[in-house]
């Protein structure tokens, strides 16, 4: 396992209108470079988890530009 991710770091789900993530902890998600506890995603999205980045893509809708990456996070 990866420092600072859980079995259940979060959670992927439909909301009746949009996709979200929501956090299985207080400490939240990693969304665009902030921590979230819930967000909506749009296409172009990072999510972190741990040292891994996954982009949310909607192919029912037109291409969107990708978000830039986030900054690398330092290793204390």
């Amino acid at each position: 396992a990866e420092e600072g991710v859980g079995a259940m770091h979060c959670r992927f789900g439909w909301n009746k209108t949009a996709f979200e993530v929501t956090a299985a902890t207080s400490a939240g998600v990693d969304v665009n470079g902030t921590a979230v506890t819930r967000a909506v995603l749009r296409p172009g999205d990072i999510v972190r988890v741990g040292s891994l980045d996954l982009v949310f893509m909607d192919t029912a809708s037109e291409a969107a530009p990708v978000a830039p990456p986030p900054p690398p996070v330092s290793q204390a």
